[in-house]
């Protein structure tokens, strides 16, 4: 579905589109001396990151989803003109393997080019629209902004930039990849919960990672238990003395194999 370009009755109307990994915006709004005031506003959940395979395609379903939403902002854009409408697209449009075909069919579909923008120029937009709704608000700040697909979070102060990054975590892949039924269980929790260093160990020294979905355990007790004591090869008469102490310190703990936490303490010290 084609779009008939028919020239606007107004000039000043603007449009801007993000097609988001989570759902899809669109805004029209008259740009005039006083600056640029909202007109429209149209929001819909299309979930374009939504089931991706693990070939990082966008499913069928998701498409016939952003396809029916762009025809219906079709619709509210006749009459504009290219220079007076902005589409960009995000994660799932940056990373989908099948993301060119995709635009192909989106573009004729909504009858407007779409470009693909980095993670750091969908920073750099939101800090900017941000800041134009807080130009009052000159202080610095904080901008993050959790969407479908990944996170961007700026710092900066009034207009200028002192940092910005974005991040591949959002609401819809994470969903994805840690709660693909939709359903929170003890095991999902445990594996993702960050892995304990040695520093910060369980009574049992038995830690749990999550690797690819699936738990991994790693011991690491037994192995501190056989080297605490245990001579190097060099090793200075100071340091020799220093192991020994050490040893003296945590016998109980060694011998049991089980290290307690002022055992990693005082093993971090040296």
């Amino acid at each position: 579905m084609s779009k008939e370009k028919v020239s606007s009755n107004d000039r000043n109307e603007i449009a801007a589109v993000d097609l988001g990994s989570n759902s899809f915006h669109m805004i029209i709004g008259s740009d005039d001396d006083h600056g640029i005031s909202i007109i429209d506003r149209v929001r819909e959940m299309v979930r374009l990151g939504a089931d991706m395979d693990q070939r990082q395609r966008i499913s069928p379903d998701a498409k016939h989803r952003a396809l029916t939403c762009l025809a219906n902002f079709c619709e509210r854009l006749t009459g504009f003109d290219d220079d007076q409408v902005v589409v960009v697209g995000t994660n799932t449009l940056r990373k989908a393997a099948n993301a060119g075909s995709f635009i192909r069919r989106a573009e004729e579909t909504l009858g407007f080019p779409i470009n693909v923008i980095s993670g750091i120029e969908e920073a750099r937009l939101i800090y900017t629209g941000v800041n134009y709704s807080l130009q009052e608000d000159r202080g610095r700040r904080m901008v993050a902004d959790i969407g479908g697909g990944s996170t961007e979070i700026i710092v900066g102060d009034g207009k200028e930039l002192l940092d910005l990054k974005s991040m591949e975590m959002g609401c819809v892949s994470f969903t994805q990849r840690f709660m693909p039924k939709g359903k929170i269980d003890k095991k999902k929790m445990a594996c993702n919960k960050p892995k304990r260093t040695p520093s910060h160990p369980k009574k049992s020294h038995v830690v749990k990672a999550c690797e690819g979905g699936k738990e991994k355990i790693i011991r690491f007790g037994e192995q501190g238990a056989k080297t605490a004591g245990k001579p190097k090869a060099g090793e200075s008469a100071r340091m020799k003395a220093k192991r020994k102490s050490f040893k003296a310190r945590h016998a109980k703990n060694i011998k049991r194999g089980k290290m307690s936490a002022a055992y990693w303490a005082d093993k971090v010290k040296w």
